[in-house]
């Protein structure tokens, strides 16, 4: 059984240090931020989604049931999609 405990304290760095750890951090930051631009730019430039896959639930009786898979594949649904529940006619 590992016995080791951990302790955080607070110890001083000098100003050189503590100067690239926040370099690091900025770049950090700015790389998260030009990813982002990125990522707005080409939802800027991409055409307008004008469908939606949506997941329907099938009850044994309704059109299409024979035809459908035994299990969701969730690879398929990646993304933003809308659960509908269709009620069944008894």
């Amino acid at each position: 059984m590992n016995e080791t405990r951990y302790i955080y304290k607070t110890v001083p760095i000098s100003k050189e240090d503590a100067d690239k750890d926040r370099q690091q951090e900025f770049q950090h930051i700015w790389n998260q931020v030009s990813e982002l631009l990125k990522e707005l730019e080409e939802l800027c430039d991409a055409p307008l989604e004008t469908t939606r896959q949506v997941q329907i639930s099938l009850n044994p009786g309704d059109e299409g049931y024979e035809d459908a898979p035994y299990e969701i594949n969730f690879i398929q649904y990646q993304g933003d999609f809308t659960w509908k529940n269709i009620p069944t006619q008894a």
